[in-house]
């Protein structure tokens, strides 16, 4: 006995439910006005159509409201289950479009969803399109496929993409031989495409991946926005109404830039997709160059404040030499010995030491000629001598 697998995909409320009734040809699947707005579920059915074993696999309800990742998260969830149901996998996938409406965005969104979750050549391989309220089609002169054909736009990309292999359906017949009509055509369509198998879709991760990365860019962007704001007004307030102390001032900074350079490393890590969205990284650019720039003058500031501590240290050891020496010359001997002084005061203090002992020497020979005998001539000199 034959087997065949169908697996139906497209957006609430274009008859998808209602397909898989006719295909099985008893009422198995709940239709959309009886389904809950937030309900997504896989639901398989079976049915035995002449020779052939049909089972059907409706997945209702997607949302493509392409904003989180929810939608995609649901449909692969809920394609692991149809896959789980048909272990030897869908002799075709089958797009549910409605021929009374619009291509919408919404129909168009619902086609890239299915590709990201599925594998990007699923419409090309695996694929055929069924269009719903085939009772309204209003073109006798023409065939459907030459209908198909003549389309333009986005549904014209659709159609060609999947080799026009394409069905007007009339869900509302109830004439026996149509229904066998349409399903026998459908029949002939699979048997034109590929299996689709559980290898394929483990495969496609490649695609689910890129679709994360291109719905959540914009949140990321949105998320780096308010990082790159926040972050501004730090700086503000650290320049408005900052009352500490340099040091500290430069620690902050640092502790700023380190945050910085983390989330920007984070955010190249997330591989942003190019969309509708302020690009972040040019303002971390601007940000990074900010702190820089703060950084480098709180460290002047710092430099400058170490120097007049040390214009201000050697200023009061002067005068507090200077004092120290005409109250105490035996304390100013001791402090004079000290290592740790600076260059200029060790220099001062070598130019005292040398009048000393000049002053010592002086005194020491006035003594000895005194001792000696020698004329008062040569004490004036000797004293004139002292007074130097």
């Amino acid at each position: 006995m034959k087997r065949v697998n169908f697996l139906l995909l497209g957006t609430s409320g274009n008859g998808i439910s209602s397909l898989g009734n006719t295909l099985l040809g008893r009422t198995c699947f709940k239709t959309s006005s009886d389904l809950h707005a937030t309900e997504n579920i896989a639901v398989k059915g079976s049915a035995l159509r002449g020779d052939c074993r049909i089972t059907v696999v409706d997945i209702s309800g997607i949302d493509t409201d392409n904003k989180s990742l929810d939608p995609l998260q649901n449909l692969k969830s809920l394609i692991q289950i149809a896959l789980n149901y048909c272990e030897d996998g869908f002799t075709a996938i089958v797009f549910v479009l409605q021929f009374c409406g619009r291509y919408t965005r919404q129909e168009q969104e619902t086609l890239k969803l299915i590709k990201a979750t599925l594998g990007e050549d699923v419409i090309a391989k695996n694929t055929v399109c069924v269009f719903t309220h085939g009772d309204l089609y209003k073109h006798e002169t023409e065939s459907f496929i030459t209908w198909c054909r003549s389309q333009k736009g986005n549904i014209q990309n659709v159609l060609a993409e999947c080799n026009y292999r394409c069905l007007l359906f009339n869900n509302k017949t109830e004439d026996v031989r149509n229904q066998d009509a349409q399903l026998k055509e459908l029949l002939k369509l699979a048997t034109e495409s590929e299996r689709y198998t559980l290898s394929q879709f483990q495969s496609a991760e490649k695609e689910r991946k890129s679709l994360e990365e291109e719905i959540l860019s914009p949140i990321i962007a949105q998320e780096a926005s308010m990082f790159v704001s926040d972050m501004q007004t730090k700086l503000k307030s650290l320049e408005d109404e900052w009352t500490g102390s340099n040091k500290d001032k430069l620690d902050l900074l640092s502790k700023y830039q380190e945050e910085l350079l983390k989330f920007e490393g984070e955010l190249v890590n997330k591989n942003l997709k190019p969309g509708n969205y302020v690009n972040p990284f040019g303002s971390i650019k601007v940000l990074k160059v900010n702190i820089q720039t703060k950084r480098k003058l709180a460290e002047s500031e710092i430099k400058l404040e170490s120097l007049n501590d040390r214009f201000e240290t050697q200023h009061h050891w002067f005068i507090r030499n200077s004092s120290t020496r005409a109250t105490c010359p035996a304390r100013s001997s001791t402090i004079q010995t000290t290592e740790n002084f600076p260059q200029e005061t060790k220099s001062f203090k070598r130019q005292n030491d040398g009048r000393r002992s000049l002053r010592e020497e002086n005194v020491r020979s006035y003594n000895l000629q005194k001792a000696r005998g020698k004329g008062n001539d040569q004490s004036k000199d000797t004293k004139r001598c002292i007074v130097l």
